[in-house]
């Protein structure tokens, strides 16, 4: 009876060490996973935040690089061409849609304030010049 009586505690004790031991990896694996994915959550944040202002400085070095290519142009046009039809020419630069980062170049002719596409508008001479 003595054996029985201590078998019996001894296996609720046992079983209850189980089950408890099951409950804490239970509530350890869930709260694992809840830290790994907070963790993924921040990064992605994180690389978000690094591709926006990666695409920013991009876009002004774009822009300064072609500010940077038109005083050129300009200095030369003026050099080189002496009609008074077109004072000056410059590279225009327009993304053609945000997602493909892509951009639609063309060469605008200028007389005074107004601007027009050199396409189609220029004379042949004028066309080599601007090449």
């Amino acid at each position: 009876m003595h054996d029985s009586g201590e078998g019996g505690k001894e296996g609720r004790s046992v079983a209850t060490i189980v089950y408890c031991i099951a409950q804490q990896l239970t509530t350890s694996c869930s709260s694992l996973r809840s830290s790994q994915f907070e963790t993924t959550r921040i990064a992605v944040l994180d690389l978000d935040k690094y591709f926006q202002a990666l695409d920013k400085a991009l876009l002004r070095y774009h822009s300064l690089k072609i500010g940077d290519i038109n005083k050129i142009i300009k200095e030369l046009w003026s050099l080189i061409y002496k009609g008074a039809d077109i004072t000056n020419i410059k590279i225009v630069s327009g993304a053609d849609t945000k997602a493909s980062r892509s951009y639609n170049y063309r060469v605008v002719m200028s007389k005074g304030g107004t601007e027009m596409d050199m396409r189609g508008r220029c004379s042949a001479g004028q066309r080599v010049l601007a090449r």
